[in-house]
């Protein structure tokens, strides 16, 4: 990976970049910058699993902002994007693995699970009560019995 990195890295940096927009120079160098902060954080031995999250993340959304920008830009810029992501890949897919904590998923499973329990009871709640008042609904229409009204209720109040 660190050669591909500084390979790119340098690459890149020898580009002519005149004729480009000014987003599209931006996101070059933004890009050359990550791979060279990667580059520096491999030799050094820092990379984590986390980092490489962050730094797709950072790189999706300068992707977007160019998106939004400057459409003109988006191939070139996607190029560039894709490159380092493909670089990088298979490294943060395996730094992944041997970063996989079981007993951390694990935890974050039952909580997972006993947030979705709590909210399928309440779900279940709400739907008896509204199953109850349906029924309560189909019975006074089948057998005729008319509902508490507001005029039921206020004729009921004189006569009191």
């Amino acid at each position: 990976m660190q050669e591909q990195l500084a390979s790119l890295a340098d690459e890149m940096e020898h580009m002519d970049t005149v004729s480009w927009s000014a987003v599209a120079r931006f996101v070059h160098c933004q890009v050359v910058q990550h791979a060279r902060d990667c580059l520096q954080k491999a030799l050094s031995g820092l990379v984590t699993c986390r980092y490489f999250y962050e730094m797709t993340e950072n790189l999706s959304k300068l992707v977007e902002d160019t998106r939004t920008r400057d459409a003109d830009s988006i191939p070139l810029v996607v190029t560039f994007v894709r490159r380092l992501l493909l670089i990088i890949a298979r490294p943060a897919r395996l730094l992944e693995c041997l970063e996989f904590d079981p007993s951390e998923f694990y935890q974050m499973l039952e909580v997972a699970e006993s947030h979705d329990h709590n909210l399928i009871q309440r779900m279940i709640k709400k739907e008896a009560n509204e199953i109850s008042f349906n029924f309560q609904r189909y019975y006074r229409r089948t057998l005729s019995i008319p509902g508490v009204t507001v005029n039921s209720v206020t004729c009921l109040a004189k006569l009191i």
